[in-house]
């Protein structure tokens, strides 16, 4: 099966009415994941601000402050869950989440124009963004709601099919897609290579001028070695290579991520203790359990579809 032979709808993949209690959990599964992400994205964009944006650190503290708020309602309910009670968590996170999302798109082009003074780049902007349209796509797609496209989430694709959407599921769901399997798989191994190269490559501009530059050195290097496997993929995509001649780039993209991981938990251990040179880096200290969990996700995926 090629890449682009199938003509991802991911409304067909689902019987519709009712969600199963497998589907259930799926979803539940995901919110509590993200959801979290999304408030850690709030609070990073928050503590960036120039102490001149006031109103703009202000809101972003409000948006953090109702994503703690559904991310605890998420997680203070047991299952079975009712397939009413996840349509409404649903519509409740896409309130939450969707502010953050048009936030963040409005901020990145006023970073771009100057009409915006913090430290957080808008290329960072744009990459929290792009794991927003991610998490929307894949709660939104079980209820018939908006998906973003591959070329939304820079998700590389073969000419001429940039405007579809792109293949979302909920992990624990992915298994049982049939003839999707292979397509959301692949979506997401593309989109997170992208998003953990980005990680590494943004992570190393944060470590101290002169005094880090090995810590930087090192850790802009995991990221090139990801982007240059995302490039080989995307060349495979491009030329319609199928599921299973893709993998070989898969067992190195995973083969890369592993010692990533590796290193953010080597630099949770340093900077903890203070350990690193000054004992002290120019980035959140929780940034890299963030990094971490995204980097756990991809590697379920990796290893599904290396399973397949």
């Amino acid at each position: 099966m090629e890449y682009d032979s199938i003509n991802v709808d991911m409304s067909q993949a689902w019987a519709g009415g009712s969600f199963s209690e497998r589907e259930t959990m799926g979803v539940m599964e995901e919110m509590r994941f993200w959801l979290r992400i999304m408030s850690d994205h709030a609070k990073l964009i928050r503590n960036g601000f120039d102490l001149a944006e006031e109103e703009l650190f202000r809101f972003a503290d409000a948006l953090a402050e109702n994503l703690d708020g559904m991310l605890a309602r998420v997680q203070s309910v047991n299952p079975p869950f009712s397939p009413g009670e996840v349509q409404s968590f649903i519509a409740e996170s896409n309130a939450v989440v969707v502010p953050l999302r048009e936030f963040k798109a409005d901020l990145e082009v006023a970073i771009r124009e100057c009409r915006v003074m913090t430290d957080r780049p808008a290329e960072l902007i744009d990459h929290v963004r792009r794991e927003a349209e991610f998490f929307l796509g894949i709660i939104n797609g079980l209820v018939g709601g908006p998906i973003p496209t591959r070329c939304n989430l820079k998700i590389p694709t073969p000419p001429g099919k940039e405007s579809e959407p792109a293949a979302l599921a909920p992990r624990s769901l992915i298994s049982c897609m049939g003839q999707f399997a292979q397509s959301i798989l692949l979506d997401g191994i593309l989109f997170f290579t992208h998003i953990n190269g980005e990680h590494a490559q943004v992570l190393s501009i944060y470590f101290r001028p002169e005094i880090q530059e090995e810590l930087a050195e090192t850790t802009k290097g995991y990221g090139n070695r990801l982007l240059c496997l995302l490039d080989e993929m995307t060349d495979k995509i491009v030329q319609g290579s199928s599921f299973q001649e893709m993998k070989d780039v898969v067992t190195r993209i995973r083969e890369a991520t592993i010692p990533w991981l590796e290193h953010l938990r080597t630099l949770k251990t340093k900077i903890g203790s203070c350990s690193v040179p000054t004992g002290q880096v120019n980035f959140p200290y929780s940034l890299l359990d963030h990094m971490e969990r995204e980097g756990m996700y991809s590697i379920e995926l990796l290893d599904m579809a290396l399973n397949m």
